[in-house]
């Protein structure tokens, strides 16, 4: 059996890694509501870009998949004020209906959020047939954003079990692929413009499998020492021990790779 065949991917749907969850307008907090609300929409009218909680910018967020806080600790290891969290979720931009993935990232620190935008903007030309095309990169506010077209692709965090309960010999044939497509994604990435890019948080979330089989890496690449700045609380499994004191490398993605097809090579739990 050829190592594209994996039938446990076809026919599966984007869209379905996570609960929908159903979001609300942020409440605004002011002693003259209606003034406040007033202000909001005036700036709207100016064409700013307006955060909700069901809004990022022009795009109106329809399912948020997963959001995580950052640890913000830098590669000093003492606690900087960069903290803040990360958002990944479905979105549509206003007077565009097709479906998007959207990745944000709030930070405090205005430095950090400019290069970090900065290295998102550059992605946008990264093309690899092993990297999701990115739409749109930006940023407002206290959060950066990065779009991205997911096809008929789906997470590998999403596809994870059904990978998992296959045969030995079908679900080494299945990783083996995945892992081979991630490596030339991450190699496309670490290469692009000559900045010497890292992953942004290489986990089963940024990894996207198609109904061919082909693997993709999401296109979330920045400069080495902003990746210190925006480690995920959440990431821990997949970070090699040095990125949490040590500026980061292309060597950092490596072994998470190495984590993720580790566990998706696991029998099912």
């Amino acid at each position: 059996m050829g190592a594209r065949a994996i039938p446990l991917v076809r026919g599966a749907r984007r869209g379905h890694d996570s609960p929908s969850l159903r979001s609300a307008a942020v409440r605004v907090r002011s002693p003259d509501r209606s003034a406040a609300r007033t202000h909001r929409f005036a700036r709207a009218a100016r064409g700013e870009l307006v955060v909700t909680a069901d809004r990022v910018g022009r795009y109106r967020v329809t399912k948020r998949v997963k959001e995580t806080p950052l640890d913000g600790r830098g590669a000093s290891g003492s606690r900087s004020n960069d903290a803040g969290s990360r958002l990944l979720c479905d979105a549509e931009r206003q007077g565009d209906a097709a479906a998007r993935r959207l990745y944000v990232v709030r930070l405090a620190s205005e430095k950090t959020r400019e290069s970090l935008a900065d290295s998102f903007v550059a992605c946008t030309s990264l093309v690899s047939d092993h990297v999701l095309g990115v739409l749109d990169a930006g940023s407002f506010g206290d959060r950066v954003y990065l779009a991205m077209s997911l096809g008929d692709a789906s997470s590998l965090s999403g596809l994870r079990d059904a990978i998992s309960r296959a045969p030995a010999e079908q679900r080494a044939a299945i990783v083996a692929s995945i892992g081979a497509d991630v490596a030339k994604g991450l190699a496309a990435g670490h290469d692009h413009a000559g900045r010497g890019f890292v992953h942004d948080a290489i986990d089963p979330d940024s990894v996207y499998v198609d109904a061919t089989g082909r693997a993709r890496v999401d296109p979330a690449f920045l400069d080495p020492w902003i990746a210190a700045e925006t480690l995920a609380t959440s990431a821990a499994a997949f970070v090699a021990p040095e990125r949490w004191t040590a500026p980061t490398s292309s060597d950092t993605d490596v072994r998470a790779l190495a984590a993720i097809l580790t566990l998706v090579l696991g029998p099912a739990s």
